[in-house]
């Protein structure tokens, strides 16, 4: 007796289609959770954007023996580098030159700080800060999912 062997070459239709359906519905689920690890991955860099002008401004002032600052306008989220040129410890607008400006990205929703002096901190020529204070910075995404950080500057060493 002879026995016919089927060949198996392919798929069929319903196999294509259930296939597809299947990637379909995980990748559907699988959507917000990956909006939501690329907002923080954004607001990380936010953060390291941040610490990296406290410490461009904290290496210009030991390298240059002059005070360089941090002001932080909160109304309209920049971050503005200036050389402290009367050493008063505090942004002066027209006299202090910038060295540097950073605008923080849409969607940020809170910049302020506590520190002693306002919005401001200066590095002195040593390293050391104006004084301790923290920096807060919140943003909502286009879905309602919130971020929110606290970055501290300690007076005594100057590191964010």
């Amino acid at each position: 007796m002879r026995k016919k062997l089927k060949s198996i070459l392919g798929m069929t239709f319903i196999e294509l289609m259930t296939t597809i359906v299947i990637i379909g519905i995980t990748a559907t689920l699988a959507e917000p959770s990956f909006n939501r690890a690329i907002d923080r991955i954004k607001f990380k860099n936010i953060n390291k954007d941040v610490i990296s002008a406290l410490r461009l401004a904290r290496s210009a002032a030991i390298a240059e023996k002059v005070s360089h600052g941090i002001y932080f306008n909160s109304s309209g989220y920049t971050v503005l580098q200036f050389r402290d040129i009367n050493d008063n410890l505090a942004y002066d607008e027209g006299v202090d030159p910038l060295t540097r400006i950073d605008t923080l990205p849409s969607g940020m929703t809170s910049l302020s700080t506590d520190f002693v002096g306002g919005d401001v901190i200066v590095f002195l020529s040593n390293g050391t800060a104006s004084g301790t204070g923290n920096i807060y910075l919140t943003s909502e995404t286009e879905s309602g999912h919130v971020n929110s950080s606290q970055l501290s500057v300690l007076a005594a060493t100057g590191r964010a």
